[in-house]
């Protein structure tokens, strides 16, 4: 009877053993899923036109699941932001948490600029505290500075967006009107060759145009042109789009209309899915 109890105790002892270590893979595994990432730098692309050493808007937008790895995220001392571009200057920025759960955007809001009529290519930014340096890549930004005038001959841009209804590149819109007392004839839209990778369809008032670079459109005095341009490719190793295209009138004169920005307005679900593309195990 005493040999049986004591077989019975050591089988309970090495059922114990089993279970504790079980539950402590378990916890083990859970920890693994629920562990804090290191962020991702959402990838942009962009063409953007700024006007000779004027400041001007960037958002680059950080990826976490709950940020306490990054360190600078947690910083209320003002950083030191730069980009490899030495013409390059982050003045002063601000940063905005997404609402809701995690997982998190943290969007740092840069106003910035450009010295200098040279035109650029951002590939990487770093952050700089008071203990450490974090650098990122950031995809691929080209900034080209100008010193036309604000609405050369007398074309007025009535309004310039890119919408979308999810994350990803959106199509872009413009309006302009002509505001002096001859006609203003578009010979060209340029658009970047970066962009051309996502099929791009132009439409002048709604018209199909086939050719972008060889164009004779007309927009008499005191009318309106209506400018869309619709991606036909979404996939892309980019997330974050800015864009701007350039439109060539008769006289030579260059248009360059001020940058929209699509893929920002990001939704929870957005963040989630980004979550499982690019940090999840």
């Amino acid at each position: 009877m005493e040999h049986s109890t004591k077989k019975k105790g050591f089988f309970f002892s090495i059922l114990a053993m089993i279970l504790i270590a079980a539950l402590t893979l378990l916890t083990l595994h859970l920890l693994s899923i629920h562990k804090t990432d290191e962020g991702k730098l959402l990838p942009v692309l962009g063409s953007i036109n700024v006007r000779e050493n004027d400041t001007f808007p960037l958002s680059f937008d950080f990826l976490t699941n709950n940020g306490s790895n990054l360190e600078f995220l947690n910083q209320t001392e003002n950083l030191k932001i730069t980009a490899d571009a030495e013409n390059f200057e982050v003045l002063n920025y601000t940063v905005e948490k997404s609402s809701g759960g995690n997982p998190y955007i943290y969007a740092f809001h840069a106003s910035c600029r450009v010295q200098g009529i040279d035109p650029i290519e951002l590939h990487k930014l770093t952050i700089q505290t008071k203990t450490a340096k974090y650098t990122y890549d950031l995809g691929k930004i080209k900034i080209a500075p100008h010193n036309q005038p604000q609405e050369p001959d007398h074309m007025k841009l009535m309004s310039n967006r890119a919408a979308n209804t999810k994350a990803g590149i959106g199509n872009y819109g413009a309006e302009y009107t002509n505001e002096g007392t001859e006609p203003a004839v578009i010979r060209q839209i340029g658009i970047d060759s970066d962009f051309q990778a996502f099929h791009p369809q132009v439409y002048l008032n709604d018209q199909l145009i086939s050719d972008p670079q060889n164009l004779n459109f007309s927009v008499p005095p005191k009318e309106s042109v209506k400018l869309l341009i619709k991606f036909q490719k979404e996939d892309s190793p980019y997330e974050i789009f800015y864009f701007s295209p350039t439109i060539i009138l008769e006289s030579s004169t260059e248009l360059r209309c001020p940058y929209a920005i699509s893929g920002a307005l990001l939704e929870q679900k957005d963040i989630q899915n980004l979550y499982q593309k690019y940090l999840k195990d």
